[in-house]
């Protein structure tokens, strides 16, 4: 409609009786995060055209551009207005937004990968996201580099047109039955069960029991949540590495982030035994990472991996003598904001019946934003077996205000 200049759609059928449909949410504590309740889905399509892509060029070949009426003065502009004379407002909205994308695409984070701008969203990199003009310039700046194809920036670039602004949180009410599955019910928030509730009329919550019966996990928060000090900290993790290794069983270790994974991973503190670790992060390829976690699951291999995965992957145990010997040790080298990662992290471990193990090893440094800018003054005083008590009840009252903010 818009590359052929027309203004108007015939007219359709809306008669079509549309069938009651069924909501099943999984997981609901995700679909409760600041990334989807309050979050936004933005569909969007690429016009492309050379009249188009010769108004990009001259945009970005002239960069001191800094007003709408500048870019009007362009040539190429003048012929997309002739070419695209109902839709050319569009036009005019867009290069606001291609002049403010300038300024920060070169803060963006991305990857450049198979030819094409690559971003990490969850557990892996995507080639089907666009963050609007900044990944647009990011074609051009990569272009320019000798990192991306000519033909590469043709077909991925054009003016982005928005198919509509659509709210997760608007999206169950479309529906007229919810219904879901989780393992973190119990760790949601006050605030959150009651959007449940009185935003989605979701009134009965069933609690089961495993099928596999009572959890084969040793752990006891008393005395395996230690904090010690920064300087400390990586000896500590690759003293606990050691203790598994030699009781020829698997560890996974949880970072916090890939800069600190990477950190420790070329440390001196693990150089000895640096070609035996794998890592698994959102950067390993898919094919790649499902070996690493074939391989995790067995006697004596140490896995590194970032918080993303402490979700969702299964560590499937095949090996009885991994098993004999205590199963899959997890170990976390940072404190959750949210409950429910914590219970996802220690769920990699002892999953299905099976033994296993999982503990703590924080950095004191790292606990400043739940004890607040006087935690090396109380840090002291609950170090031992209240350390996790303070901190879980500290963190659950950060976690309840800052779902107030959801409350209907």
């Amino acid at each position: 409609m818009i590359a052929t200049n027309q203004s108007t759609l015939p007219a359709t059928d809306t008669s079509v009786r549309i069938r009651p449909k069924v909501l099943l949410i999984d997981e609901v504590d995700v679909f409760l995060s600041d990334k989807y309740y309050g979050g936004m889905y933005i569909p969007s399509v690429y016009l492309k055209d050379p009249s188009i892509k010769e108004l990009l060029d001259s945009i970005w070949q002239t960069k001191s551009l800094k007003t709408l009426n500048s870019v009007k003065a362009l040539p190429a502009y003048r012929t997309c207005a002739t070419k695209y004379s109902n839709w050319i407002f569009l036009f005019d909205e867009a290069i606001k937004d291609m002049l403010a994308a300038l300024k920060s695409f070169q803060s963006s984070t991305y990857i450049v990968q198979s030819d094409k701008i690559v971003y990490v969203e969850g557990e892996s990199i995507v080639d089907n996201v666009v963050r609007g003009y900044d990944t647009i310039w990011a074609y051009y700046r990569e272009e320019e580099r000798g990192n991306i194809s000519q033909s590469s920036l043709n077909d991925n670039v054009g003016i982005i047109l928005n198919c509509g602004t659509f709210s997760y949180a608007e999206m169950p009410h479309d529906f007229e039955y919810i219904a879901g599955v989780t393992g973190t019910l119990k760790t949601l928030a006050t605030a959150e069960k009651d959007i449940l509730k009185k935003v989605y009329k979701v009134h009965k919550m069933t609690y089961m029991p495993s099928v596999f019966g009572s959890s084969n996990r040793t752990y006891n928060p008393r005395t395996d949540v230690r904090a010690v000090k920064d300087s400390e900290y990586f000896m500590e993790i690759r003293g606990e590495i050691n203790a598994v290794c030699h009781a020829s069983r698997a560890i996974l270790v949880f970072f916090e982030s890939e800069e600190k994974l990477i950190t420790f991973y070329n440390s001196s503190e693990l150089s000895s035994i640096k070609q035996d670790v794998q890592i698994i992060t959102e950067k390993v390829s898919v094919k790649e990472r499902e070996l690493c976690i074939k391989r995790a699951a067995t006697v004596g291999k140490v896995t590194l991996l970032t918080r993303t995965f402490g979700r969702g992957t299964d560590f499937i145990c095949r090996s009885q003598q991994l098993l004999l010997n205590g199963g899959i040790h997890v170990l976390q080298t940072f404190f959750s904001e949210e409950l429910s990662e914590e219970y996802q992290i220690m769920g990699r471990g002892a999953r299905q019946g099976d033994h296993g193990s999982y503990r703590m090893i924080l950095s004191d440094k790292d606990l400043e934003w739940v004890l607040g800018a006087s935690w090396e003054e109380e840090l002291p005083k609950i170090v031992g077996t209240t350390l996790y008590q303070t901190l879980n009840e500290a963190r659950n009252a950060r976690y309840e205000s800052k779902c107030g903010a959801k409350h209907v």
